[in-house]
């Protein structure tokens, strides 16, 4: 029985007045509403999602906020009442990952049209990479997904620089974007993989200079994640216990037990 209690009938109310068609979408505006800035209260509690998300969509609402877009409050009534003053949060969130959308179209241009030298062609590709479903879905949805794998390309990008060119700017560049990829979203910590490869493909290294790339290059990827997620590390420290729950919910999603299961039956 759902709707035996006020309670249980108001958590209804709420899933189908506030909640999009897709779910996850709602975990970002819950993890803003517990952060308080004039309390200094801007721990997320969510890490899945990174701050690189999570806190420029709470910049952005603020800004539509100040122009008159969106109506900020902490009355819950209000949206309950007014729920399409709540779907415009879902359009400002939508917009910025839409945007890193058109960052990641660039990227692929850029990426095809090293490989081809055929301006032609990287224009084919980036078409095709842009109404790819997966592609088209996720800039539709305010979710960090599509923006972690454009910060990806963008390392992609910045490593083939450093291949061609040897220059240090590069690989710290590389670095940063590797990082902020993973401060976006936990699934893009596979971008790191970029870093190794890089340096694979540099010709006329030193092996040492091959290691202290490597080494540095992730040094840097992993100060950038800690500076866009800084109550990870806090968190580590004071308490650890958020830290662990948070970490266990995110195992059991990307479980790969789960997904060897599903690909079996």
């Amino acid at each position: 029985l759902l709707n035996a209690t006020d309670a249980d009938r108001a958590e209804l109310l709420r899933r189908y007045r506030l909640f999009s068609y897709q779910p996850d979408e709602m975990i970002t505006f819950r993890s803003l509403s517990g952060m308080s800035p004039g309390e200094a209260r801007l721990d997320p509690k969510l890490y899945q999602y990174g701050g690189l998300w999570i806190y420029p969509v709470g910049a952005l609402l603020k800004a539509a906020s100040t122009v008159g877009l969106v109506t900020l409050t902490s009355d819950l009534a209000f949206y309950l009442d007014n729920p399409e003053q709540f779907g415009r949060f879902y359009i400002v969130a939508r917009a910025y990952s839409a945007a890193w959308g058109l960052v990641a179209v660039v990227s692929v241009f850029w990426i095809v049209r090293k490989l081809t030298t055929s301006t032609g062609l990287a224009a084919v590709g980036a078409l095709c990479f842009a109404v790819c479903p997966v592609v088209v879905t996720m800039a539709h949805e305010a979710k960090p997904h599509l923006p972690g794998a454009a910060l990806t390309l963008l390392a992609c990008i910045a490593a083939t620089k450093f291949v061609e060119t040897r220059r240090s700017r590069w690989w710290v560049i590389t670095g940063v974007l590797c990082g902020a990829a993973f401060g976006m979203v936990l699934s893009a910590l596979w971008a790191f993989v970029v870093i190794p490869v890089m340096v694979l493909l540099t010709p006329d290294l030193r092996p040492t200079r091959r290691l202290s790339v490597i080494v540095l290059c992730t040094l840097v990827g992993i100060l950038t994640y800690a500076a866009t997620n800084p109550y990870v590390l806090i968190n580590a420290i004071t308490h650890p216990e958020v830290l662990r729950s948070n970490v266990g919910n995110s195992s059991a999603m990307y479980a790969v037990g789960r997904w060897t299961e599903g690909a079996i039956h």
